[in-house]
């Protein structure tokens, strides 16, 4: 167990909780809607990350993506609509299912 783990445990947690009970900005909601969506085939399947092998469900809520190949760290509103302007329009589709 490291210092980085304890952190992203807690960091996971607490946004995941306050999602639930608040609700994260609509923008927030897109990029979890995109991970989740990435992650689909794979690591909800198993409810493991292929890469770091943590639960992904609270995984998602982590500013920084432990795999930058397939999805990018959480960004701010801002950030988060130039990029939305790269994707395909499927991918755009599917965080407003």
């Amino acid at each position: 167990m490291t210092y980085k783990n304890i952190k992203d445990f807690l960091e996971g947690n607490f946004k995941y909780y306050y999602n639930a009970f608040v609700s994260a900005p609509t923008y927030m909601q897109e990029q979890l809607t995109y991970r989740y969506n990435l992650c689909k085939g794979d690591c909800l399947v198993d409810n493991e990350c292929i890469i770091c092998k943590c639960p992904p469900l609270k995984k998602h809520f982590l500013t920084t993506s432990c795999n930058p190949k397939r999805f990018p760290n959480l960004m701010i509103e801002e950030d988060w609509n130039k990029f939305k302007e790269t994707l395909d329009e499927n991918d755009y589709k599917e965080l407003h299912n």
